[in-house]
């Protein structure tokens, strides 16, 4: 490797309190121990001998040729990451593995070094303006291609006005009350829903085995190819994994409450709602709930109150789901777990202020509307209108019981301001979850909402993985894998950015293979920090010293867990003229490489004690790989830690 820059330099000072004398001193050095006393040394310390097949590997080397051609505006670069961006602007855990800068259609391979545990990864396209489009591929897979995704008519970006060819003009009928209203809650006295006139009554019967008629407004769509599928299911339950208490992840969504409106462009192109979704309890939220929408422009709310305005809007139903879904399936069975895309629900434009029955609508709308959208839920024990905005939620979040029965919907762990669905954008696709039941995942109904509404994109910025190499000095150590630490990012193709973290050790030690004008192999380690060597730096209390950081460039096929002795960090202990590699199969582990922002344990702290986990893994492997991810309070160092989201 050679230098490529300098990112930071050396602290001069050393923190106080960080002298300790050594137990031996270098001038009184014992002999190097027998393999039978390192055995015992291992014993003594974690109580058990580690299995000859753990081989300590933390990741997964792999490679993998992608071609630029996702369906955005622009590309300006490509990605692989660990898991999907999409949910939350904080990028819901995913992790830049490697990336290159590119131009539309171009192939580039990429090497990464993925944590064992992760079995479906992303590649990424990304635009200038940080717009993502993924697609997952497994772990060891050749090549990715994006333009397969777009292949299918499903996943065209606008809808076809020719989708509503032959359907008759739409009318309102007869308006409805609301849960809110029945129920006489305040703010709520003029609020009714209002269908589509006579739709909810065409060609439906109760008698088993009667032929389903489709409704007059529902659109036959096509269905989305398996790849899509694939990724859609992963993205979706990633973020909000079933039977999870996902508030927190809803409430720091972007498009929360105030912002959970899709807004109209004012193209000639329908807006349509597809159910894509049906929850693997067997559709009971689809068949007893129907969606609706309504509209407003942000004009109308000057000096109003926001939501009492809102709560004497009219609310229009977009689906009656619980009929047109039901009967669909009547002989085939419904089904579960499943997304497919079949059907469409064209969401209408009545016009502005209170309809009258009969009004004509529009299949268009104008630019610049607000359209919210509420599930009206009608099982026996959970009925009720459940708001994407939270703000109108008060009621059926706290209301105890109406018409005599309890309000299960109260049961939820939900705040009284709490949304019931929320979006989720995914490769320029507007999504909308929507929880009716009580186990608050979100993930009970998945809709898609297409055609003539502003894409619901998050400004994402996802950070690179930080990895961390964690050296024990001796032989005979005590396993506190702290005796040095380096950590390390990959910033693109041919640049990594080291760290060098701390040192706990005494003995005179150098790094090697990094060959950086600061981080070499020819000033000692305690030296760099301008330390003495009988000095612990960054494993004990105190002020910290300053991490020693550099950027270095590599070979484009350089792995972060190389074994290649020519490639790979490793230690040069000069007391005993040994060198410390990654730990080997069937070796003890005095050196692991941990795909991480990791927290090595505090002086004289085992790795065992800080993570109970770490024997676990080392007598079973292929199991506990998240071992590292659950440190011991109190005993790992926590006042330094490699975030340098910008890698400056």
């Amino acid at each position: 490797m050679r230098i490529l820059s300098l990112s930071a330099v050396v602290c001069s000072l050393v923190f106080a309190g960080c002298t300790k004398m050594p137990e031996y001193s270098e001038n009184n050095i014992t002999p190097e121990p027998t393999q039978e006393e390192i055995a015992q040394n291992v014993q003594n310390i974690f109580g058990t001998t580690f299995s000859p097949d753990q081989d300590w590997s933390t990741t997964k080397a792999g490679s993998v040729t992608i071609t630029a051609n996702a369906a955005l505006d622009n590309i300006a670069k490509v990605q692989i990451l660990t898991g999907s961006p999409f949910g939350n602007k904080d990028a819901n855990g995913s992790e830049i593995l490697n990336e290159a800068a590119v131009t539309v259609g171009q192939k580039v391979t990429l090497t990464y070094d993925a944590p064992s545990d992760i079995t479906r990864l992303y590649a990424a396209c990304v635009s200038s303006n940080g717009k993502y489009f993924i697609k997952g591929f497994d772990p060891g897979q050749a090549t990715v291609e994006f333009n397969s995704l777009e292949t299918n008519a499903s996943h065209t970006r606008g809808v076809s006005a020719d989708l509503l060819s032959g359907l008759p003009e739409p009318q309102l009928g007869n308006a409805i009350a609301s849960f809110n209203k029945q129920n006489g809650s305040e703010g709520w006295e003029n609020d009714m829903l209002y269908p589509i006139k006579d739709v909810q009554l065409k060609g439906y019967s109760s008698v088993k085995g009667e032929t389903y008629l489709p409704d007059a407004l529902m659109l036959i769509l096509n269905d989305y190819d398996s790849d899509f599928k694939n990724d859609l299911r992963n993205i979706i339950f990633e973020y909000l994994p079933n039977k999870g208490l996902n508030v927190e992840k809803i409430r720091n969504s972007d498009f929360f409450n105030e912002n959970c409106y899709a807004i109209t462009t004012g193209k000639n192109e329908p807006i349509v709602l597809s159910p894509v979704y049906y929850q693997d309890g067997g559709f009971q939220e689809f068949i007893n709930c129907d969606i609706y929408y309504y509209y407003f422009k942000e004009s109308d709310l000057k000096d109003k109150d926001p939501l009492q305005y809102i709560k004497s809007l009219p609310k229009y139903m977009a689906a009656e789901l619980r009929r047109t879904e039901r009967n669909k399936y009547k002989s085939t069975g419904l089904p579960r777990d499943v997304i497919k895309k079949e059907t469409g629900y064209p969401l209408i434009y009545w016009g502005d202020g209170i309809p009258t029955k009969d009004t004509k609508g529009s299949f268009y709308f104008p630019e610049g509307y607000k359209i919210g959208f509420f599930i009206h839920a009608k099982k026996s024990d959970q009925q009720g209108e459940l708001y994407c905005d939270g703000r109108l939620n008060k009621e059926i979040n706290t209301l105890e019981s109406f018409n005599g029965k309890t309000n299960k919907l109260r049961n939820s762990g939900l705040s009284e301001t709490d949304p019931r669905m929320v979006w989720i954008g995914v490769n320029g696709k507007n999504y909308l979850l929507g929880e009716p039941g009580t186990d608050s995942d979100f993930n009970d109904m998945i809709l898609e909402i297409e055609g003539g509404i502003v894409t619901f994109d998050s400004n994402i910025e996802v950070p690179n993985v930080t990895y961390t190499y964690c050296f024990e000095d001796r032989l005979d150590g005590d396993y506190d894998m702290n005796d040095v630490v380096i950590k390390a990012k990959r910033i693109n193709q041919t640049q990594i950015m080291y760290s060098l973290e701390a040192c706990g050790a005494y003995d005179e030690l150098y790094l090697k293979n990094i060959n950086g004008d600061v981080l070499n192999d020819n000033k000692e380690i305690h030296a760099m920090f301008n330390a003495d060597q009988e000095s612990f730096i960054n494993t004990e209390g105190g002020n910290p010293h300053t991490p020693i950081r550099e950027i270095i460039e590599v070979s484009p096929t350089f792995s972060m867990a190389s074994i290649d002795p020519s490639e790979q960090i490793y230690i040069y202990n000069k007391t005993y003229n040994r060198n410390i590699y990654l730990s080997r199969l069937g070796e003890d582990p005095h050196a692991i490489m941990i795909p991480y922002d990791y927290q090595y344990p505090l002086e004289k702290n085992n790795i065992n004690k800080a993570y109970k986990d770490f024997v676990n893994w080392g007598m079973t492997p292929g199991s506990y790989h998240n071992w590292y991810k659950n440190p011991e309070n109190g005993e790992v160092y926590t006042l330094s830690v490699f975030k340098d989201a910008t890698l400056k």
